[in-house]
């Protein structure tokens, strides 16, 4: 059986608790104030159940983001140590031999440091966005 994805199936324990903390938050300080425990009138109560709140949501949004962050430095390093084939022959450029390099049956744009001929085999030794690095 497939099942839809969900939100909370992509969050880790931290941001769940960043999620349902100020909420929970939230509804313990209304109940109070309905119970009759009023220290403050409801429009001061309203705006620290705002804040809480939007604590929470910068709270969630820092550690989301940060979870991004490491995520992509993973990609970016993936390929690194991987052998290519050169797609295309490189010829040099303004600096630097450029050229297409097929790795897992995808094509990529390839720079590399010395001429290589179609067919020959390479390293990828960097990937800066789309780009490989190969020797």
């Amino acid at each position: 059986m497939i099942r839809p994805p969900s939100m909370l199936a992509d969050c880790t324990r931290d941001q769940i608790v960043l999620i349902l903390g100020p909420v929970l938050v939230s509804i313990l300080l209304v109940a109070l104030y309905l119970g009759g425990f009023r220290p403050v009138p409801w429009p001061a109560l309203l705006m620290v159940v705002v804040l809480i709140n939007l604590a929470g949501d910068v709270a969630f949004a820092m550690k989301s983001e940060r979870g991004v962050q490491r995520g992509l430095t993973g990609l970016c390093n993936d390929v690194v140590g991987k052998r290519v084939i050169a797609e295309s022959d490189f010829f040099r450029g303004d600096v630097s031999c450029q050229g297409t390099v097929l790795l897992g049956g995808e094509r990529w744009r390839a720079v590399c440091d010395r001429p290589a001929a179609a067919g020959e085999s390479l390293g990828v030794t960097e990937r800066r966005g789309l780009t490989l690095l190969v020797s």
